[in-house]
């Protein structure tokens, strides 16, 4: 029988929680904010529904705007949005 591994992992500035990454960034001498942006696991294998699937074909269109709003709320700034929906794009193309 296996048990649950636990890694605790202990940084400045950056951290990872479920699908999202929250980041300080100095916005000036002494001053910081945080931001976030999507987080993908290093075991993510980014797949979603086939569209040639025998769901309704309304389906993996939905999923996919989904993927994209949820990207978009969980990105602080356009540039972690763009990271995140190319990964996506990029993974689709295959």
């Amino acid at each position: 029988m296996t048990g649950i591994k636990i890694t605790l992992t202990i940084r400045e500035s950056v951290i990872e929680f479920l699908d999202t990454i929250i980041y300080k960034v100095p916005t000036s001498p002494g001053l910081r904010v945080l931001r976030t942006r999507v987080y993908f696991k290093p075991t993510d294998t980014h797949q979603l529904l086939h569209a040639n699937s025998f769901h309704p074909k309304h389906t993996p269109k939905g999923i996919l705007k989904s993927q994209l709003i949820r990207f978009r709320r969980i990105s602080t700034t356009k540039m972690d949005y763009e990271d995140a929906y190319s990964t996506l794009y990029a993974t689709l193309k295959i």
